[in-house]
């Protein structure tokens, strides 16, 4: 039988037994992986930039919409839909005792612009990005008490 030549090999090639360079498909697969994993991350920064910042749309509280306005407009239009609810006399009852209670009266209130901008702001959570972006935040309106003058009524 004859000689069978093999080709020359670099050092690394033989101090290893294999070659070092990496293999196309390796490199195409990180090259894929990393384009998507940049499709994902600006796509997810977009949804971001869109909901973040004034009042998302689809945003409500109690009913009333307040989606696409500016915190101060949502204040106002909160303020003039549910102020007359929210300062409305509350039955209160205690056993057989029952009296109303005057919201204005007894150290309690709505504080509207921190109502309103609970729906604004910056939007990191998927779960509540993905719900502002389908339009589907009903917010509650947030409440401030004055325990001094409540306990005094």
């Amino acid at each position: 039988m004859g000689d069978v030549t093999q080709p020359p090999m670099d050092d690394e090639t033989a101090a290893t037994g294999s070659s070092t360079r990496p293999s196309h498909r390796r490199r195409w697969i990180a090259i894929g992986l990393g384009v998507g994993a940049l499709v994902l991350v600006g796509g997810y920064a977009a949804a971001v930039a869109t909901v973040s910042g004034d009042v998302p749309v689809g945003t409500s509280v109690r009913g009333v919409d307040i989606g696409g306005m500016s915190t101060e407009e949502a204040t106002a239009t909160l303020e003039a839909e549910l102020g007359d609810e929210a300062a409305a006399p509350m039955p209160v009852t205690a056993g057989e005792a029952s009296t109303e209670l005057v919201p204005a009266e007894s150290g309690l209130a709505v504080d509207w612009e921190a109502t309103a901008s609970q729906a604004s702001g910056l939007i990191l959570r998927p779960a509540k990005l993905v719900a502002h972006m389908r339009g589907e935040v009903e917010l509650e309106p947030i409440t401030t008490t004055d325990e001094a003058v409540l306990a005094s009524s």
